[in-house]
């Protein structure tokens, strides 16, 4: 985020950087007056901290505001932390951002933090996740990670107005949300036990990781009805959720394999939460698949191969291939409401020039093998200019059948271009 002057994070001592950004996106038109086919945000993201003597500060934020569609204006906390470190032990308090992924695009490990949904859909940005973090090195090349997680943090919804809105045009899902917590029963609290627990291990080309934990999940929230007030209303309900997993990663000379894997339990909520969203009798034979709560445990897998290759004059050229399938839910239905890539394979080329100003240009598509004509484009490019200027640009077409409607087909008429202009300081 900052320009080449700044400290490294590592040093000890204050530190400090930011950035200031105008982000403009431009949308094909739909029609739709609800919607907004223009978006002109200012973005500004402040970043200080401290480390010293075994003990380290850092925050990191930042607010986005927008001309067109005020509904999108946010602020996002991603660090607000506090630790105390020493040669084996590091115990960290408060708001921070994990990362448990290997691969570009499918993320089936990646799933501790909150994100922000009005981003890119195969990596939406992490909001901070308020916790207590204790890591150990056990022996050389293994380290034990253990977070408690005292906060149910709830992901950004894009505005009603945004054409990145997972609803219908005009509808707000913020605010709609039930938690099923770890009794199966519905909490209205913002509070509530969750834990987790991470082995890695670095065998010399491999980085390897086995977890564990059990949270409300963000990814994946139920849509259903909630027949008890005067007119049904739609809610998202988040179920608490046990998933275990990995992470593998291997580098073998140009060639970088990598494989992330998850098994999900969900719980199952109580009879009389299945009564208050399905309005029917739990056992009900008649019930069908108006109780949407059955059937959606499932394990995830995604598989990941990059090339790379150094180019006379220090450019470098990677070749990037991956594949998710979801495990586990025989019905097609329920699958594709789990995760828009339940079957899909991406195609992709980085270019990185090797040039002071860190020109790159990436191009890849994300098509969906079990729906054929649904597919996903994006094209980006990026370079600085000068010591303090960075600009992207990017594209994104999203295409599917006529007739399909979730997965990828949610933002079937979504296609948009992009232009950001950051300052650095």
């Amino acid at each position: 985020m900052g320009s080449p002057q700044h400290a490294r994070a590592d040093e000890p001592g204050w530190r400090s950087r930011g950035e200031i950004a105008l982000e403009a996106r431009a949308f094909d038109d739909d029609d739709e007056p609800l919607t907004r086919d223009r978006a002109l945000g200012f973005l500004a993201r402040l970043e200080a901290g401290h480390r010293g003597g075994g003990l380290g500060v850092q925050a990191r934020a930042f607010a986005r505001a927008d001309a067109y569609d005020q509904g999108r204006s946010t602020f996002v906390v991603e660090e607000l932390w506090g630790e105390a470190a020493g040669s084996r032990v590091r115990l960290r308090v408060g708001s921070d951002i994990v990362n448990w992924s290997a691969t570009e695009a499918f993320h089936p490990a990646d799933v501790l933090n909150a994100r922000n949904l009005d981003s890119d859909l195969e990596n939406f940005e992490k909001v901070g996740e308020p916790m207590v973090a204790l890591q150990v090195r056990l022996f050389a090349g293994t380290s034990l990670h253990v977070y408690g997680m005292p906060v149910r943090t709830q992901p950004i919804f894009p505005s009603p107005n945004s054409r990145l809105n997972f609803g219908q045009a005009g509808v707000d899902l913020r605010g709609r949300h039930a938690i099923v917590d770890r009794d199966g029963d519905l909490s209205d609290s913002t509070f509530g036990p969750q834990a987790a627990v991470m082995l890695r291990q670095v065998i010399g080309p491999a980085d390897l990781t086995v977890h564990a934990l059990e949270h409300v999940d963000r990814s994946q929230p139920q849509a259903a009805i909630d027949y008890t007030g005067l007119a049904p209303d739609l809610r998202l309900v988040f179920q608490t959720m046990l998933q275990v997993g990995g992470t593998a990663q291997v580098v073998l000379g140009p060639v970088i394999v990598k494989v992330e894997g998850a098994w999900r339990r969900f719980v199952r909520p109580s009879d009389a939460v299945i009564q208050q969203f399905s309005f029917v009798e739990p056992g009900d034979p008649n019930a069908g698949p108006l109780i949407p709560w059955l059937g959606r445990d499932h394990g995830a897998v995604a598989l990941g191969l990059e090339y790379g290759m150094v180019h006379d004059g220090g450019a470098e050229s990677t070749f990037i291939a991956e594949g998710q399938a979801y495990l586990g839910v025989a019905d097609r239905a329920v699958r594709r409401t789990l995760n828009p890539f339940q079957r899909d394979v991406l195609a992709g080329y980085r270019f990185a020039l090797g040039d002071a100003g860190g020109t790159e240009a990436f191009a890849g598509a994300i098509f969906d093998l079990e729906e054929p004509g649904e597919f996903m484009v994006n094209v980006s490019f990026q370079r600085r200019i000068g010591e303090t200027w960075t600009v992207k640009a990017g594209l994104r077409i999203f295409r599917s059948p006529a007739g399909v409607t979730d997965g990828i087909a949610a933002f079937d008429d979504a296609d948009h271009v992009r232009l950001t202009l950051t300052r650095h300081f």
